[in-house]
């Protein structure tokens, strides 16, 4: 279940996505814990020196998974980032107007209902749900990792050893987006 290479949409521009692109928060409510902070927020460094390459949104194994805006889903497979993780949890990449990929990290094996690749999704579609990562973890592991890209690079978003995120080089902080979207406290 390898993700397909993402590819930029035709009529791409090197500006990230205004902030009222994000029409849905990923999740029906907000978590208890907050993406700010470390070890959730973007930015974080890893043990390995690596940074974290998006926000951990905590909450259940089985929490349903919404997309942000309007799109099509152009990727699907497992995520581990660290190879030592077991193939527990996948990720879904879409694809929004502008080019922008949204990608909802340690979800499910499989995507919710129908959906598959080449599926078009609206904004607050139930798209997935959160996967179970594991349990030798000393942090909760069951969350939504949701990292952001712009779009004008091409290629796979996961560079293992390739600069401090180990990411394509249009990664973006998706803070401000989740932020903009976030249901009340």
């Amino acid at each position: 279940m390898a993700l397909a290479a993402a590819k930029p949409a035709a009529s791409v521009s090197k500006m990230p996505p205004p902030l009222s692109a994000f029409r849905s928060f990923p999740l029906h409510k907000r978590p208890a814990f907050d993406w700010h902070v470390h070890p959730r927020n973007f930015g974080a460094t890893r043990s390995s020196g690596r940074k974290h390459a998006g926000c951990d949104l905590y909450a259940p194994t089985g929490t349903k998974v919404l997309a942000v805006a309007d799109g099509t889903i152009i990727g699907f497979g497992r995520f581990t980032v660290v190879p030592a993780f077991p193939e527990l949890v996948g990720a879904i990449e879409v694809e929004h107007e502008g080019g922008w990929i949204a990608r909802y990290c340690e979800v499910g094996r499989k995507l919710a209902g129908a959906l598959k690749v080449g599926s078009s999704v609206k904004a607050g579609e139930v798209i997935g749900e959160i996967g179970h990562l594991m349990h030798k973890l000393p942090i909760p592991s069951d969350m939504l990792h949701f990292e952001l890209y712009g779009g004008w690079e091409t290629g796979s978003l996961s560079r293992p050893g390739v600069g401090a995120f180990h990411r394509r080089a249009d990664l973006l902080d998706p803070t401000a987006y989740l932020d903009a979207c976030a249901p009340p406290a």
